[in-house]
């Protein structure tokens, strides 16, 4: 299985894998057109957030190498490792959000903020739900977007 790690500590957690999981084919952004089956965020929320965003769409599996790690399993990365090794997991999929601003379309895992360049103006926006507007025309410092999960 072909797998990428993110986290600031990726570097110790791929000479782990190296020794302990051989069926596990490290792969880098470096290798060309080479997808990854799986990413590893091996940190915390951050590191997830990161990785989605590098890399949206490809399966993600959280390992704790933080304190705060909402979205991490309990489990140890040595149990987390050998069910991925075994193809012992299933994927579970999560609402995202999507914005679309100035042409520009944002899609998010958990939240999207939108704020003013400049500190001495306001933000004049209008919100669409499923297309469906949602209220009239807004004005305020900014406006935070976000999933339920």
């Amino acid at each position: 299985m072909k797998i990428r790690v993110y986290g600031q500590s990726r570097k110790k957690l791929k000479k782990y894998i190296e020794k302990n999981f051989k069926d596990l084919e490290l792969i880098s952004k470096e290798d060309g057109d080479s997808k990854p089956e799986v990413i590893i965020c091996y940190g915390g929320d951050g590191t997830l957030l990161l990785a989605e965003r590098e890399e949206p769409g490809i399966p993600k599996v959280a390992i704790r190498d933080s304190q705060i790690c909402n979205k991490c399993r309990e489990e140890s990365k040595d149990t987390v490792l050998k069910l991925l090794s075994q193809k012992k997991y299933h994927i579970t999929e999560h609402h995202k959000i999507e914005a679309l601003c100035n042409g520009n379309k944002i899609i998010a895992l958990n939240d999207i903020i939108i704020g003013h360049y400049y500190i001495n103006t306001a933000l004049r926006f209008r919100v669409l739900i499923d297309n469906v507007p949602y209220g009239g025309e807004f004005l305020g410092d900014g406006l935070v977007a976000a999933t339920t999960i």
